[in-house]
């Protein structure tokens, strides 16, 4: 009974069925690793994989004067860029725009594989997210998803590997041995020395040339680490609780589950799935839907289609 004017309590009723809750901490957290190994990968793309830095210094204070930097970038490309260079004719006069050799080829089947990883990667993310939220389509998708991640993985370390193995290359090697004024060939992938004297630099300056790995580099190596880590939790955690029927079954055992609602007990009471109340049991063999007629496993509590309750007794 409602005074004049006033709204009606609405009642709410809680839908039929159980809410089933069986989190995997590596598959949640899969949902945020895969992105950050996205976004590596994608900054990665055409980016600096090796670079060699000249820098010229004051030698009573170590203050910056001039430098020179060359950068050898996924797919092929060279850049050079000087910084207060007193010669009008710089180091970068005879700097080509495009890597030859084996290294050329490294950097362009290089770039491409990292377009193909970071391809993979968001799909594998797709396939995580949607279990997270429900959408399940059978251990397939959780076995795609892991070995999605770890082929991500292993291929970004042999592209690391393959990095060094290929090393600076001759290219490199020769515009080194200019650049130190005649004094290394960089050749090692990582590395560093004073350097000579060369056509154009500050005089009585400190000479350093540095040489390594760029920033593209390194945010694959960063990509490899969080895809090894993701994969290998999920490696792990691979034989637990997945699809909505293997989680029925965790949760009739350990689970925390929602109460049934129940109508054949005093006042309305409600059971809880497993308990010894009357009116429940587990299905020992299939059963068939009498709203929709629909084959359901023994083991699902909720008709598959219609999401009716598994008929009690």
């Amino acid at each position: 009974m409602t005074t004049a004017g006033a709204r009606p309590r609405r009642r709410w009723r809680e839908r039929p069925g159980t809410q089933l809750h069986h989190v995997e901490p590596s598959r949640t957290i899969a949902s945020v690793s895969l992105l950050i190994v996205a976004a590596l990968l994608f900054f990665a793309v055409g980016g600096s994989w090796w670079q060699a830095e000249l820098v010229g210094a004051n030698p009573s204070t170590d203050a910056q004067v001039q430098n020179v930097v060359i950068t050898y970038r996924l797919g092929g490309f060279v850049d050079c860029s000087t910084w207060k260079w007193e010669s009008a004719i710089t180091p970068c006069a005879n700097v080509s725009s495009s890597q030859g050799g084996v290294e050329g080829g490294f950097a362009m089947v290089a770039n491409g594989a990292l377009v193909g990883l970071l391809a993979a990667t968001v799909f594998a993310w797709s396939l995580a997210t949607l279990g997270n939220v429900g959408i399940r389509f059978g251990r397939r998708q959780l076995h795609a998803e892991i070995a999605i991640v770890l082929v991500v993985a292993l291929v970004a370390g042999g592209l690391l590997i393959g990095g060094l193995a290929a090393g600076p290359g001759p290219q490199a090697s020769g515009y080194c041995w200019i650049l130190s004024g005649n004094v290394t060939g960089c050749s090692f992938f990582w590395g560093g020395t004073p350097a000579g004297q060369i056509t154009g630099s500050c005089e009585n300056c400190t000479s350093q040339l540095s040489w390594g790995a760029g920033l593209s580099y390194y945010e694959t190596l960063g990509a490899f680490a969080v895809a090894t880590g993701t994969g290998a939790a999920l490696w792990l955690g691979r034989k637990r609780p997945y699809t909505h029927e293997e989680v029925e079954v965790w949760a009739q055992r350990f689970g925390p589950v929602a109460f049934l609602p129940r109508t054949d007990g005093p006042g309305g009471e409600t059971a809880r799935p497993g308990s010894s109340g009357p009116g429940y049991r587990v299905a020992e063999t299939p059963w068939t839907c009498p709203n929709c007629h629909a084959a359901n496993s023994q083991y699902a509590l909720l008709c598959r289609e219609c999401r009716t309750e598994r008929p009690r007794g």
